[in-house]
């Protein structure tokens, strides 16, 4: 309702040409062509805490040389309120009313006649400045605004302040030196209809953007006080596409180098080296998570796996060979970096985690005799050395909030970051390999060799038995000894092995 009315009063007053003559200014509000404008630069002078707050402004009542500005705290009902103006009831709106926060009244001036004596320069711009060049109010710009970033004459900066940046201020924002306020669903044709569409997305360069659609208010604004830095889409100097950005950029790669072998002979016998290093990188980019109160940017430079393998062959006279293969392994997390949106306040801040490492080296032995027939093999592990979760599995790094908490109240119209990484199964397994694996690891098992013959029955020999007198009857306990007992012993293998069938065709086929 508030937010209506205001973007009703806001039309209105755009219909008054700036440079006509005249300038606005007011209480912390300097000098303007334009009511709307002096009512921003009141909103810029205004303390962090009230540029945080909704701001209401139009005619102060059915006074035309008036303006009144409200950057009020909350509001209420108020049956007496019939429009926008400044009274003790403080009336934001038709039967609305502001409470707390700060206000100014404009008024309407008219220009010295030598604006220059006055040495105001926001007054020498109201007056002596040509008529703005931003686009016609009510017209819709969709403009993208840096997250990780700044732009800094037309080129992108990766770097925000220590404290954060905000994207709105008062209802809109400044872009390419123009303003721009939030489209308001009113109904009246101006601004209306036009759907914000807010996506927040990255470039595979790294720089990530929140675009929105919002509408000229047809003045110049300079951006506020930690505003961010945000540009239109489409014009001839922008240089961001939104087409060419994500909301997930994370990649995978692997890369493989060699050197050349090296043969020498020592001794009679023919030693031949070379050493092979793969690098696997996982994780790679940026990924966008967006619930109801805060939208996150993850990014990284994902998780990066090493192996240096060395083979030496020394080949004996005989033909008989030992092989020697040497494999380090390194793991490197990138460190990552989370950038917070709040969606009801519209302020970035930012957030780093450290990196870890790990290193590992596994040495395998062979010997071959002159046949080429293997004769023996012994691999010997290191100690891992360094932070153990560099070493986790990638996949399960850089997972965002919801991808680990699905279940979280806040995650409940989170489909994924996109279509790209969706569930399919493991088209390498098969019913069979996996009961067989379950087989060999289980029989290798220390619980099965602590019950070994558990299953191999013998009724063979004298079965225990005993009596116990109840109630001047005799029991005999030997049921155990009976054929059914046996028979009862010999079905647990069978629940055993039917439990196992089930889990392995569930790893395999679902």
């Amino acid at each position: 309702m508030v937010a209506a009315v205001f973007f009703i009063a806001f039309v209105t007053a755009t219909s008054a040409l700036a440079y006509d003559g005249y300038y606005w200014s007011g209480w912390n509000a300097s000098p303007a062509g334009t009511p709307e404008q002096a009512c921003q630069n009141f909103v810029n002078n205004s303390s962090a805490t009230y540029q945080g707050y909704p701001l209401a402004e139009g005619p102060h009542g059915y006074n035309a040389d008036q303006y009144v500005c409200y950057l009020y705290q909350t509001s209420q009902y108020d049956q007496w309120c019939t429009g926008i103006f400044i009274t003790e009831s403080r009336c934001i709106g038709d039967k609305e009313k502001g409470v707390g926060g700060t206000y100014t009244i404009l008024l309407k001036q008219a220009c010295p006649a030598d604006p220059e004596s006055t040495g105001n320069a926001a007054l020498i711009e109201a007056c002596g400045t040509e008529p703005s060049s931003c686009p016609n109010a009510g017209t819709p710009k969709r403009i993208a605004t840096p997250i990780n970033g700044t732009i800094n004459n037309g080129v992108f900066v990766e770097d925000i302040p220590v404290g954060g940046m905000v994207i709105e201020i008062g209802g809109g924002l400044s872009a390419d030196g123009c303003g721009y306020a939030i489209p308001i669903p009113d109904g009246n044709g101006v601004g209306g209809d036009v759907n914000p569409d807010t996506k927040v997305k990255c470039s595979p360069s790294g720089q990530c953007f929140r675009f929105s659609t919002y509408v000229a208010t047809g003045q110049a604004r300079e951006p506020g006080q930690d505003e961010a830095t945000s540009v239109v889409i489409g014009d001839p100097e922008s240089f961001v596409k939104e087409e060419d950005t994500n909301t997930d950029t994370r990649e995978s790669r692997t890369s493989t180098t060699q050197t050349d072998p090296i043969t020498e002979n020592l001794d009679g016998k023919q030693i031949t080296s070379q050493t092979v290093t793969t690098t696997e990188t996982r994780g790679d980019g940026a990924v966008v998570e967006t619930r109801d109160d805060i939208t996150t940017v993850t990014q990284s430079d994902g998780i990066t796996r090493t192996d240096t393998v060395t083979t030496t062959t020394t080949t004996n006279a005989d033909g008989s060979k030992t092989v020697e293969t040497t494999n380090n392994i390194s793991y490197t997390q990138h460190p990552q970096t989370v950038y917070n949106i709040d969606n009801s306040t519209s302020r970035i801040t930012v957030t780093a985690g450290s990196g870890a490492s790990a290193q590992q080296t596994t040495r395998t032995v062979d010997t071959y005799d002159p046949a080429g027939n293997r004769t023996s093999s012994q691999t010997t592990e290191g100690p891992t050395t360094g932070d153990p979760a560099a070493t986790e599995d990638p996949s399960e790094q850089g997972k965002t909030f919801c991808e680990e908490n699905p279940d979280n109240i806040s995650c409940k119209d989170y489909e994924g970051p996109s279509s790209e990484g969706e569930y399919s199964p493991d088209t390498e397994l098969s019913y069979s390999s996996v009961m067989t694996d379950f087989t060999d690891r289980v029989g290798q098992s220390e619980f099965v060799g602590g019950v070994n013959g558990f299953f191999d029955l013998s009724v063979a020999g004298s079965c225990e038995s005993g009596t116990v007198e109840f109630d001047g009857t005799v029991v005999v306990i030997d049921q155990h000894c009976s054929a059914m007992a046996v028979q009862i012993m010999g079905a647990a293998y069978w629940v055993i092995i039917a439990v196992a069938s089930f889990a392995a065709f569930r790893v395999a086929v679902l």
